[in-house]
């Protein structure tokens, strides 16, 4: 039986071959490491945009009550924008969601429930006539009884459609 030497750089060869075998393992160890870390924190980045999106951004309001039939129905669900009226107030015939004035100093107003939805028919100041079932704008601005200028006090969104 024939016995198999190698020489001293042979032998070298082999030893360096099964180091870059083994550099080459821990190298694409440590990449995969590097993408699954990479994934992790762009799936950290995706869940807390989207927890601030929802949080502060955007609201699922269910509408509820028929007065704004032929254009939202009952149980009908709106994505309403909770920052659309941060810097401008609302227009004449926008859709907006609003939480209603509070009577009482003491109930406070959290539950979705109580959320509104109703489109503007006339600004602070001005006058709306009801006949015979149609509006007419008066477009005379007026000053309340009070001296002071009229102001939404509720929170107001817009609906996104």
């Amino acid at each position: 039986m024939a016995h198999a030497s190698f020489s001293v750089n042979e032998q070298r060869g082999i030893a360096m071959n099964l180091r870059f075998e083994e550099e080459k393992k821990h190298e694409q160890r440590m990449q995969f490491l590097k993408g699954a870390i990479r994934f992790l924190i762009m799936a950290a980045a995706v869940v807390f945009l989207a927890w601030l999106i929802i949080t502060f951004a955007l609201k699922k309001v269910s509408v509820i009550g028929s007065s704004m039939e032929t254009t939202l129905y009952n149980g009908e669900d709106v994505i309403v924008n909770k920052t659309s009226y941060v810097l401008f107030p609302p227009k004449r015939n926008q859709i907006i969601a609003f939480y209603p004035e509070v009577q009482d100093e003491e109930e406070t107003i959290n539950s979705d429930s109580m959320i509104h939805i109703r489109r503007v028919a006339g600004l602070p100041g001005e006058k709306v006539q009801i006949k015979n079932g149609k509006k007419n704008m008066i477009l005379k601005r007026c000053i309340p009884a009070d001296g002071q200028s009229m102001k939404l006090r509720s929170k107001t969104m817009s609906i996104l459609c």
